[in-house]
C-alpha cells in the first residue's frame, strides 16, 4: 500500500503542470491508483 501512495504522489508531481486542466482532483486521486492497479494486474496475467 505504501508503494501505491508513493506512485500516486509521483504521478501528481509529474503532472503538476497539467493540474489546472484537471476538473476534480478528488477524482484524479481515485483514477490514478485504479489505473495503476489494473495495469499491474494486466501485466501479471
Amino acid at each position: 500500500m505504501n508503494m501505491l501512495c508513493g506512485y500516486v504522489f509521483l504521478k501528481v508531481w509529474e503532472s503538476r503542470e497539467r493540474m489546472p486542466e484537471i476538473r476534480s482532483f478528488k477524482n484524479y486521486l481515485f483514477i490514478v491508483p485504479r489505473n495503476h492497479v489494473l495495469n499491474t494486474l494486466e501485466k501479471a496475467s
